[in-house]
């Protein structure tokens, strides 16, 4: 029979059965079985202490008795309410609940050095998790060991624990301590030893929760409490004989305080080595002296770990008295020349000069790197700059600032670090825990999400005057003390710019007015960092566009510039910068001339990218304007200009129905303005009619676009716009234009069954037919057997026809041969265009293509 089918399997079956009944516990019955072990490995600390110093020959009684108290009380105290079964935490705002599982069966490797205390710490942790754990001790701590883990087991057995819950091979050997952690019923190993048990762990194509090599230096800068850092630093490395690898393996002087703190260790009871005594303990520390060949291949010679001070000098050939604290030796650097700069495991110390706290700092993070990467390091400073640099400089993950590091490393005595025996060096020691390891490395957190709504504010202008002349309501507004107007040639050239200086000028508050008029079509950084000098030097109080979507879209930026002037504009436009949520000065008011004007009702800006020629929109609530002015009268278009506009209108408002992040108001305001464009549009563009009817109608469809525009500053549009806007650039055609022939067919695609669904957390089922049932109602439109997708799309293109739009992409500035060999790119572009959008479902590439061709020749879409 193998050593696995006949040792390890059996302990294995155990606590895999352990582990199922464990699972019916309860936080309360778990604390109190964790209590109760607690107690009794308590009582037992000293009787503990005194067979692992018997056992293992290392250490001293008294210390040892310190660590199991430790280990027994400081770590139970720090786990006492920490919950570790079920339910550990709910979060209402997040909606987040987590759940505690236990890791499974742990396989536990302990030292010799700490065999007792390490046992006690692993057991109750593993008792507070609800893991089974099997030890596999080291064969010089087998039986102080096996008597620790047999205490802690009968307590909690006592208690209500399960059978089997703590475990260990009672025949210890490397092979039975490699089978264990291989073994496939073993979920995680919790390995504390030499760095080759270590690495012998993270083979194991497990999860392994194992410590790294310790060389820690203990700096003692020229502004320290001296007195109090000798102290901290003799105590610590004399504990227990210098056997915790936080000890500090070296201690590092600055020039000006080295004399007096030589003389201070002396009279802590620490010798100082001559350079003879110094090549003796070398010799017998690593078998080598200084910078000799030997000293790159030298190993600690594994006899003196542990021992006296006293019995190290015996050793070594010299004589120190009994009760000698420790053996200072002084090194001249770092380095394997310098073995005794190197982790030592007892009570002797390297000591190193600083001249400075720069080469201090170096030093320490040389030790640090030479055998100790990730583990401990201590400075002792008032200097909180110094404290600083040696913390960005030093590769330890546990930074021990004026504290020994044998007690302040284990946490909960000198600071708040965790308690713990177990002590993670993470990357920096190819370990997988940056901390000292704990319960809470224990358990899986199972985390239970509810689904969140995405909740975004309603952003909407503070006013909105709208309705014929409600410009002249500018003349009303107070603080207007200097203005900077935004506008562009087409608006000035229009007398509109004049008309609105004369309206100003009759407020009875006088305003200095400054007047930026040369807004290009297209917006570069360039214009806006002139525009920004300008303003900032005129220091106006108000910024008011009046003109296109690209002057409103020029104050945005300009005030976002003026509001950060430290930034960048390049940066400002590209979006690469957080604005501030609000901006108080400059105020922005903006009165569009275009219908709808999108711009001056949304958190939005957008620009053309100089280097890609797409146009990139950014939201921000910066962008927000604090008042606007949406007038019909303000917008003066000829007839087929008004079609295309007010289709363009129809066409966003079906968009921002069908959209995924549609709202309740967003749905009014788009459902409102689609009815007033799509009834008024045929009388607005009637060139005949000359009634009353007929302006009204006009205002109404410029009214249509702003309700709609405002809907659209809090969704998206959708396919439709990203395959006008993609074809527009292969074109040269405004988009407004391209979209009669195009809504219909997108209309029909987003209405039939979806090959490819789109996950949003308020979209919660696909709603296009029922939406278009909805609007056709609302229309007015007949609804036959072809069911009210079609209905509608048939609506929209019967409209187009009326008003006299195109049908055909075919005629928008694109031949047919340059089509066929553009369409992959535009249908490419569009793609890339509708993944910023709210469309209902996703548009493969091959369905974008099939509707270009479609919209491109006249047809009707179909699957």
């Amino acid at each position: 029979m193998t050593l696995v089918a006949e040792t390890i399997n059996p302990l294995v079956e155990k606590a895999l059965a352990a582990l199922e009944e464990f699972k019916n516990y309860d936080q309360s019955s778990v604390d109190l079985i964790v209590e109760a072990a607690a107690k009794a490995a308590r009582d037992a600390h000293a009787s503990l202490a005194q067979m692992a110093v018997e056992e293992t020959q290392r250490g001293n009684f008294e210390d040892k008795t310190v660590k199991n108290i430790f280990a027994a009380e400081h770590v139970t105290a720090y786990m006492r309410d920490l919950k570790t079964v079920g339910v550990i935490s709910q979060n209402q705002f997040t909606g987040i609940t987590e759940i505690a599982e236990p890791v499974g069966v742990v396989a536990g490797i302990t030292p010799v050095t700490n065999p007792t205390s390490t046992t006690i710490f692993k057991s109750l942790m593993c008792l507070k998790t609800r893991n089974p754990i099997i030890f596999a001790f080291h064969p010089g701590a087998q039986q102080c060991s096996a008597q620790a883990a047999r205490i802690v087991y009968n307590a909690a057995v006592n208690a209500g624990a399960p059978q089997g819950c703590i475990q260990w091979v009672e025949t210890p050997s490397m092979e039975a301590t490699n089978a264990l952690m291989n073994h496939q019923g073993v979920s995680v190993i919790l390995a504390t030893g030499g760095n080759a048990m270590v690495r012998s762990a993270y083979s194991c194509g497990k999860p392994a929760l194992g410590v790294g090599a310790g060389n820690a230096p203990a700096y003692i800068h020229s502004s320290a409490n001296l007195n109090r850092a000798v102290y901290d630093v003799v105590a610590s490395k004399a504990f227990d004989n210098g056997m915790i690898c936080a000890s500090e393996q070296a201690v590092i002087l600055d020039e000006a305080i080295k004399a007096d703190a030589l003389k201070q260790f002396q009279d802590l009871g620490c010798h100082i080595a001559t350079e003879a005594e110094k090549a003796k303990l070398e010799k017998l520390l690593f078998g080598a002296t200084a910078f000799t060949d030997a000293c790159q291949s030298a190993r600690l010679n594994p006899r003196i770990v542990g021992q006296s001070a006293h019995d190290i000098a015996h050793q070594a050939g010299f004589e120190v008295p009994e009760g000698t604290q420790a053996i200072l030796a002084q090194c001249t650097e770092v380095s394997y020349s310098e073995p005794l700069t190197r982790e030592k495991l007892s009570p002797v110390l390297a000591v190193l000069t600083a001249k400075d706290a720069n080469q201090g700092i170096e030093l320490a993070a040389q030790m640090v790197e030479q055998d100790g990467l990730g583990h401990t390091a201590a400075i002792h400073c008032r200097n909180q700059d110094v404290i600083a640099k040696f913390g960005n400089r030093v590769r330890a993950v546990r930074l021990v600032e004026n504290a020994p590091t044998s007690q302040g490393a284990i946490g909960g005595l000198f600071n708040s670090f965790i308690p713990s025996l177990t002590l993670g060096c993470g990357s920096y020691g190819h370990n997988s825990v940056s901390n000292n390891v704990s319960a809470v490395n224990l358990i899986n957190i199972k985390r239970l999400g509810r689904r969140n709504t995405v909740i975004s504010p309603f952003q909407v202008p503070s006013k909105i005057f709208q309705g014929p002349g409600a410009i002249r309501q500018l003349a009303t507004l107070q603080d207007l003390g200097k203005i900077t107007i935004f506008t562009d040639k087409a608006t000035l050239n229009s007398g509109a710019v004049a008309n609105l200086l004369a309206l100003l000028h009759t407020r009875d508050e006088a305003s200095s007015i400054q007047i930026i008029d040369d807004i290009p079509r297209t917006l570069t950084v360039d214009f806006l960092r002139e525009a920004t000098t300008e303003t900032a030097g005129f220091g106006a109080d108000t910024l008011l566009a009046f003109g296109t979507t690209a002057t409103i879209n020029a104050a945005k930026f300009v005030r976002a510039g003026l509001a950060i002037p430290q930034a960048d504009m390049a940066d400002i436009c590209a979006g690469r910068i957080a604005l501030p949520p609000r901006i108080l000065q400059p105020r922005l008011i903006c009165a569009p001339t275009t219908s709808g004007g999108q711009a001056a009702l949304s958190a939005k800006a957008s620009m053309i990218d100089a280097e890609t020629g797409l146009e990139r929109l950014i939201s921000s609530a910066a962008y927000l304007p604090c008042i606007s002015f949406m007038d019909p009268q303000l917008a003066q278009w000829k007839p087929d200009l008004l079609a295309a506009r007010g289709f363009e209108t129809i066409a966003q408002a079906t968009e921002a129905l069908f959209s995924i992040h549609a709202t309740d108001y967003t749905d009014a305001l788009a459902l409102h303005g689609l009815e007033l464009a799509f009834t008024n549009l045929p009388r607005a563009v009637d060139e005949a009619d000359h009634s009353a009817a007929h302006e009204s109608s006009r205002d109404k469809v410029v009214s249509a676009g702003s309700l709609t525009s405002t809907a659209l500053g809090n969704t998206s549009l959708g396919l439709a716009d990203a395959i006008a806007r993609a074809f527009a650039q292969y074109s040269d055609t405004p988009r407004q234009d391209l979209l009669p022939a195009i809504l219909p067919n997108v209309v029909r695609f987003n209405g039939s069954q979806p090959h490819k669904l789109v996950a949003w957390p308020n979209y919660e089922t696909f709603q296009m037919p029922q939406r278009c049932e909805e609007i056709t109602r609302h229309l007015d439109i007949k609804v036959g057997s072809e069911g009210a997708v079609e209905a509608y799309a048939t609506a929209l293109e019967n409209l187009r026809d009326q008003v006299g739009l195109t049908s055909l992409l075919r005629n928008m500035n694109m031949p047919e041969s340059t089509f066929n060999h553009k369409r992959a790119e535009i249908a490419s572009l569009a793609f890339d265009y509708q993944s910023h959008s709210g469309n209902p479902q996703t548009a493969r590439l091959e369905d974008i293509k099939e509707l270009l061709t479609a919209c491109f020749r006249g047809q009707k879409w179909s699957r």
